[in-house]
């Protein structure tokens, strides 16, 4: 399992239009980078460079981490591997989104 400490997470999103995002962002040595995104319909993407595809469940959610499985597909692509832990402070609306939207998975 890969374990990526991160200073942020954000999440936008609308779940009675079926629209939004959550971000789980890190500082690199030039400045904040959004590190790995998933979109509700469970489109994942990261940036610098862009990869992306589908294949994404949440397996925990505490306050200080999220561990999220990839399918191997998904790993692949966006080279990360099959069970990533994000750990740092999760704000408690940011985790009320992630429990809805582990919910709809």
């Amino acid at each position: 399992m890969e374990r990526i400490e991160l200073p942020a997470v954000v999440s936008m999103f609308d779940f009675d239009h079926g629209e939004g995002w959550i971000s789980f962002s890190r500082v690199n040595s030039v400045k904040l980078d959004r590190y790995f995104t998933m979109v509700l319909d469970g489109h994942c993407s990261r940036e610098m460079p862009v990869r992306s595809g589908t294949g994404v469940s949440i397996v925990d959610l505490q306050n200080d981490c999220v561990r999220l499985c990839l399918t191997d597909a998904l790993a692949a692509k966006i080279e990360l591997e099959s069970e990533v832990e994000f750990t740092g402070q999760i704000p408690g609306d940011v985790a009320k989104d992630l429990r809805r939207l582990a919910e709809l998975s």
